[in-house]
């Protein structure tokens, strides 16, 4: 959605946010999450996954972790720091902010 509003150019949404996150940067970040999940649980990469609806085959073996941060733990700055971000980001218009109302 081009300005937030609905499209039938389907390369359009690919020109905002998603495009910072292709090429070399998607890539090291879907490594990095792949490393972190699939390699610390065991779960297949995802180079060895099957299908779910082919039941011929093996199970893609699925896996789930999860990763919990406590800010405070980082430094005593990265609350504040994280709760000054969250206040800047309802300024913006149109903007939502999750598990608030």
């Amino acid at each position: 959605m081009p300005d937030g509003n609905p499209t039938t150019d389907s390369a359009a949404p690919l020109t905002g946010f998603i495009d910072s996150l292709g090429d070399a940067k998607g890539t090291v970040l879907a490594l990095m999450v792949e490393f972190l999940c699939a390699g610390r649980t065991g779960a297949d990469f995802s180079y060895e996954q099957t299908s779910f609806l082919n039941a011929e085959r093996k199970s893609p073996g699925p896996k789930q972790a999860l990763i919990t941060i406590e800010p405070g733990a980082i430094c005593d700055h990265v609350p504040v720091r994280f709760a000054d971000m969250e206040h800047l980001l309802t300024l913006l218009d149109g903007a939502r902010v999750p598990a608030r109302a």
